[in-house]
């Protein structure tokens, strides 16, 4: 498996969210068996476009999106972002532990549904848009699939539609996964990983997620400040959840329910998820624009301001089209 499985998604705040712009409300929400996810609201101008739902990758907390949240706040839209459980300040499957791990993610799908009844919805008003990067964004498809929605639009970025496991082959990585969580090593971390290293994890050099330096570096400054954070390897149960959900979202017909506008942003190189199966799920959606990005790594909103101008046009110009919103 990758080596680059072991990093949480490698970005970084610049100085507009150091000098003082911050969410305005953060709390911890219940999930009904006893978890907690935390979640943070910026609150929208007295007449709002709407509300933007800012779905993270795996290994990401929320004070990484405060920079886009506020250029969402900037447009007039109310924004929420949460961290999923298993990383960030929410509840951990394995307390205490760096480990990534999920025993399967039709649980985060469920907590999305929560958080939707819970927080989203008692304070929406206006057009509902869901912007969901990598993993955030597969545990979207799987809820919408599931059960459909209210969100007016959907912006997806590298969706983790498929893993590259890259020395080994796919199969042979998705049939170890699913024999060693079997025999009850689910927990144990998968051939490869280990805890955040930031003599290698940390290396801006050859990253696979960002050419902007100044943004990588961020997140290893955060980990090293407050330890809390820090999300390391993949475990063989959370390999096995992930071949299990992009299996459910490949198949014919899964996504049927899925109608909403969409753009996905699949970056050409990706080197985390392969942009073949961008392709092959956004034909089978009713309603999909896909946009090759090919300068992007796999964090498209944390590359340079260059390669942030175009897809923010992209982005722009998507919801004008497809929600009809007189945007600046």
């Amino acid at each position: 498996m990758l080596r680059t499985l072991t990093v949480a998604l490698l970005m970084a705040i610049p100085a507009r969210i150091a000098s003082g712009n911050s969410m305005i409300e953060t709390a911890f929400l219940s999930m009904p068996d006893g978890g907690e996810i935390r979640y943070a609201v910026m609150d929208a101008p007295p007449v709002p476009r709407g509300t933007v739902l800012l779905l993270e990758g795996k290994g990401e907390f929320l004070e990484r999106y405060e920079e886009l949240a506020s250029e969402w706040h900037d447009l007039g839209f109310r924004v929420i972002v949460f961290d999923w459980r298993g990383q960030g300040l929410s509840t951990r499957f394995i307390p205490g532990e760096q480990r990534a791990h999920v025993p399967d993610f039709d649980l985060l799908a469920a907590d999305l549904g929560h958080l939707l009844e819970q927080v989203v919805w008692t304070r929406h008003n206006g057009v509902a848009v869901v912007v969901a990067h990598s993993m955030g964004a597969a545990i979207l498809l799987r809820h919408l699939a599931r059960h459909g929605g209210r969100f007016d639009a959907a912006i997806l970025s590298a969706p983790m539609l498929d893993i590259i496991t890259d020395p080994y082959p796919r199969w042979v990585a998705d049939l170890v996964s699913r024999l060693l969580t079997a025999l009850g090593f689910g927990r144990a971390y998968a051939f490869g990983q280990s805890d955040w290293n930031p003599e290698t994890d940390g290396r801006f050099e050859g990253n696979p997620f960002t050419a902007d330096e100044v943004r990588f570096r961020w997140l290893t400054d955060r980990f090293a400040t407050d330890p809390r954070y820090v999300v390391g390897g993949v475990t063989f149960g959370w390999l096995a959840a992930a071949f299990r959900l992009t299996a459910l979202l490949a198949v014919p017909g899964a996504t049927a329910r899925v109608d909403i506008p969409i753009l996905m942003l699949s970056p050409k190189t990706d080197r985390i998820v392969p942009s073949a199966s961008h392709h092959r799920i956004c034909t089978r959606l009713l309603n999909c624009r896909l946009v090759v990005l090919d300068r992007s790594g796999h964090e498209p909103w944390m590359e340079t301001e260059d390669i942030r101008a175009d897809i923010w046009m992209e982005q722009k110009a998507f919801l004008r089209e497809a929600l009809w919103l007189d945007l600046p």
